[in-house]
């Protein structure tokens, strides 16, 4: 099962299964999105000098259409929930800079496509980064 199937497959849950731990599944959506792409100069297919499996273009893509369209329908609460994830990654610095480069994508494509119906204003918060309206 590739990456972008177990990511698809994660949204599917949050939709079908109503007793589902929805923030622990948001959580674990968001890791498999930024451990499973490659952004920037690493896009391409083969291995990088340490031998990790770098991804394709395509496979780029594809992951974030799965995000941008898992995203649609979710409840606001839950869309907050998934920026709340990355900017708290990204505000811990625990991240090696190589991981933060993908934090930074993963709000990118969270961002470009909010859910249906949401509008988004950029209030800057010491503890939150935005507010959805």
């Amino acid at each position: 099962m590739s990456s972008a199937e177990i990511l698809g497959l994660l949204f599917e849950e949050l939709h079908c299964l109503p007793d589902v731990n929805r923030e622990m599944h948001l959580d674990l959506a968001i890791g498999v999105y930024t451990c499973s792409t490659g952004v920037g100069a690493s896009l391409y297919i083969g291995y990088n000098v340490r031998g990790k499996l770098k991804v394709s273009i395509e496979d780029q893509v594809t992951m974030d259409e799965v995000i941008s369209n898992g995203c649609k329908h979710l409840p606001i609460h839950d869309f907050s929930h998934l920026l709340d994830t990355v900017y708290e990654a990204l505000a811990s610095a625990q991240f090696p800079p190589a991981q933060c480069v993908h934090l930074v994508h993963a709000a990118t494509v969270l961002l470009h496509e909010p859910p249906q119906g949401s509008k988004i204003s950029f209030i800057y918060r010491p503890s939150t980064s935005l507010t959805l309206l």
